[in-house]
């Protein structure tokens, strides 16, 4: 039974690390093996170079754990997800431990330890998938393995995902405030057009009123030079 389970875990192990070499090569987020201290003890630790700022990850892998139902907590300077059901290994459930490390201004790397459900990682180290498998613990270290291959395959695409989804939002919140300028100068232009309209109108008006004016001016002036023209009335000369 146990060799039936183990050559089960191992085609899964194997099924998921061709995958993952193929998504490997095109993504962004480089993965490799490595270590990692964890309370002084020197743990085995799949490693991630994200080219993401650390907090957008740290919100990211917690959103990731949301997702399976699973809540996150800090303790010795590691995030702990526990109890991570993996439906394609039956259900069977892993205990997550990661430390994020700032690289940069845009990156930063995650330091990942999965084990057994409840292990204490600090007595019996974690494994990873390239671990020897045929010791008496075979089953134990090859269902580590899945579990790691398993969720390892499932942070890079969940990084990039929220990445996509927050420049989108990015986007979508510059093009409504190009909209909404356009939309602003449109109603300005309105308003432009209409004060042009009543400015046109008030100088008609104005061009009207001056000639009616004009014409009384010229009017007046007519009837001050006949005035001045008979001059003054001359006294009748008495006989």
């Amino acid at each position: 039974m146990k060799s039936i389970l183990l050559t089960v875990v191992m085609l899964v192990v194997i099924s998921i690390s061709v995958e993952a070499q193929v998504d490997l090569n095109s993504s962004n987020i480089k993965r490799s093996t490595g270590k990692v201290k964890y309370l002084k003890t020197e743990q085995d630790a799949t490693i991630f170079e994200v080219p993401y700022p650390q907090s957008q990850v740290e919100k990211g892998l917690k959103d990731l754990a949301q997702s399976k139902g699973v809540k996150v907590k800090e303790k010795n300077g590691f995030y702990e997800a526990r109890n991570i059901k993996i439906m394609k290994l039956g259900g069977k459930e892993f205990d997550a431990y990661y430390k994020l490390e700032k690289t940069g201004k845009e990156t930063c790397k995650v330091y990942m330890i999965v084990a057994e459900p409840g292990q204490d990682i600090t007595v019996n180290n974690a494994v990873l998938p390239t671990t020897d498998a045929s010791g008496s613990n075979a089953d134990e270290v090859a269902g580590v393995a899945a579990g790691t291959a398993l969720i390892a395959a499932s942070v890079a695409p969940s990084l990039n995902a929220q990445d996509y989804n927050i420049n989108k939002k990015q986007y979508e919140e510059e093009l409504k405030k190009s909209e909404n300028k356009v939309k602003d100068l449109d109603n300005e232009k309105k308003q432009l057009e209409k004060r042009k309209s009543d400015l046109e109108k008030d100088i008609e008006k104005n061009n009207n009123e001056r000639q009616k004016a004009q014409a009384d001016l010229d009017q007046q002036r007519i009837k001050m030079n006949q005035f001045l023209e008979k001059g003054p009335v001359e006294p009748v000369k008495a006989n």
